[in-house]
C-alpha cells in the first residue's frame, strides 16, 4: 500500500470507521437492559382458583372488606383528607368573620351564617356528631347487618363462579400467547446481543488496522498528534508538490519552520508594542510625579515668601 492510500484510510479510520462503531456500541448496550426488562415482564397469569381467594372474598361490597388492608388504606386516606378540610375550613371561617366585623356587616343576618355557624360549633365540639341511636332503631340495624351478611355470602359464590368461567380461561388464553411473545423479545435481545458483538469485533479490527497503519507510516509519532499533519502530508501527494515521503516531510518541516517564524514575529512585535506601552506608561507617571514636585516646590516659595514678607 502506497502511503497516500495509508494515511487516508488512517484518517478514515480514525476520524470516521472507529467513532462511528463506539457509538453503535453505546446505543446497543443501552437498549439491552430495555429487552431484558421487557422479557422479565412477560409472566404467565395464575389459572389456580386458590390465587384468587382473597379477591374472591372482597369484590363487591361484602362484609369481607372490613378486614381488607385496602379498606384499611382508603379509610385512613379519607380520615385525612376530611381533617384537612376541616382545618382549611376553619381557617376560612375565621377570615370571613374577621373581614365582616371590619365592614361592620350583620353576619347574623346573612343567608351563609347558618351553615358556617353549623360547621363551627362541630369543629369547636365534634362530640356533636354522635348522633343517639334510638332503641326501635337497633333491631333495623341488626336486621341489615345480618342482610349484608346474606349478601356477602351470595356475592362470594357469584364471584368463584366469575372467576371460574371468565378470570381463569382468559388468563389461560393468554398464557398461550405468551410463549409466542416470549419467543419473539428472546429473539430481539439475541439478535441485539449478535450486533453487539459483531460492532466489538469490528472495533478490535479497526482499531488493530490503525495500530498497523500507523507502523507502516514511517513518519515522526509526533504528527500522529494532530491531523493536521498527516492532511499537509497529503494535500502535498494530491498536489503533486511531493513524490515521495520524505519530500512531503521537508516541505512540513520547512511549513513548521515558517509558522514558528511568524510566531516567533508576532511574539517579538506583541513584545515590542508592550515594550512601548509600558515605556509610555513611565514616561507619563514620570512626567506626572514631576509635575507634582514642581507644583509642590512652587508652593514652598510661595509660603517662604509670605514668610519674608511678613517679618519684613
Amino acid at each position: 500500500m502506497d502511503i497516500e492510500s495509508a494515511i487516508r484510510q488512517y484518517l478514515n479510520l480514525k476520524n470516521r470507521l472507529i467513532p462511528s462503531t463506539e457509538t453503535e456500541i453505546y446505543t446497543l448496550k443501552r437498549g439491552i437492559p430495555k429487552k431484558v426488562k421487557s422479557l422479565k415482564k412477560i409472566k404467565n397469569a395464575s389459572t389456580n382458583i386458590e390465587d384468587f381467594e382473597w379477591a374472591i372474598r372482597t369484590r363487591g361490597f361484602t362484609i369481607f372488606n372490613l378486614f381488607s388492608l385496602t379498606s384499611y388504606i382508603v379509610f385512613f386516606i379519607f380520615s385525612i383528607i376530611l381533617t384537612i378540610v376541616l382545618f382549611v375550613s376553619a381557617f376560612v371561617i375565621l377570615i370571613v368573620e374577621a373581614l365582616l366585623d371590619r365592614q361592620n356587616f350583620e353576619f347574623e343576618h346573612s343567608m351563609i351564617y347558618k351553615p358556617i355557624e353549623f360547621l363551627d360549633s362541630i369543629i369547636a365540639d365534634p362530640s356533636q356528631l354522635l348522633i343517639p341511636i334510638p332503641i326501635w332503631s337497633i333491631p333495623i340495624i341488626l336486621i341489615l347487618i345480618v342482610l349484608w351478611i346474606v349478601y356477602s355470602f351470595a356475592q362470594v359464590k357469584r364471584n368463584r363462579k366469575y372467576y371460574e368461567d371468565v378470570v381463569i380461561p382468559q388468563n389461560m388464553f393468554d398464557n398461550a400467547q405468551k410463549p409466542a411473545e416470549r419467543q419473539k423479545v428472546q429473539e430481539e435481545l439475541n439478535q441485539v446481543n449478535l450486533k453487539l458483538q459483531n460492532a466489538e469485533d469490528r472495533l478490535k479490527r479497526y482499531k488493530s488496522q490503525l495500530h498497523s497503519l500507523r507502523n507502516s507510516i514511517n513518519i515522526p509519532d509526533r504528527y500522529f498528534q494532530d491531523d493536521a499533519f498527516l492532511r499537509f502530508i497529503l494535500q502535498k501527494f494530491e498536489y503533486g508538490q511531493a513524490r515521495t515521503l520524505g519530500e512531503a516531510l521537508n516541505l512540513l518541516e520547512r511549513e513548521e519552520q515558517t509558522i514558528r517564524i511568524e510566531i516567533a514575529q508576532r511574539k517579538a512585535a506583541e513584545e515590542t508594542r508592550r515594550a512601548s506601552e509600558r515605556r509610555e506608561r513611565q514616561h507619563a507617571e514620570t512626567m506626572k510625579e514631576m509635575e507634582k514636585n514642581t507644583e509642590e516646590l512652587r508652593k514652598q516659595n510661595e509660603r517662604a515668601e509670605r514668610w519674608e514678607r511678613h517679618f519684613w
